[in-house]
């Protein structure tokens, strides 16, 4: 009997050690887990970041592309106007010919009835 219980003191010592070797292998592994979600949690953060950065980027140039596009219309508007303006400026130096012309001719009629 005393060969029995040496046995069972013997086994229970071996599955406390057992125990507690599981508990420390369990708790390092736990401990590398949360260290290993810090980082994945870290690296999400970033990626979160540079979504953001990316996507301020895209609407930056988008807004910028708009820009361009109604530059180009204003380009486009000035452009028109400086083609009627130019128009405009050689009907009215037609216009005054005529004026100075039909000006001319009263001055002379004038003086050849007097």
């Amino acid at each position: 009997m005393t060969k029995l219980k040496k046995t069972t003191d013997e086994t229970k010592k071996l599955l406390h050690e057992t125990i507690e070797d599981f508990g420390q292998h369990f708790t390092a592994i736990n401990n590398e887990i949360s260290a290993n979600i810090i980082k994945v949690k870290e690296f999400l953060v970033e990626r979160l970041d540079s979504i953001r950065q990316l996507s301020q980027l895209q609407r930056a140039t988008q807004e910028l592309q708009e820009i361009r596009d109604l530059q180009n219309s204003l380009d486009e508007v000035l452009q028109s106007f400086d083609t009627q303006n130019e128009e405009t400026s050689i009907k009215l130096k037609k216009i005054v010919k005529l004026v100075e012309k039909k000006q001319t001719e009263q001055k002379a009629s004038i003086n050849t009835a007097s």
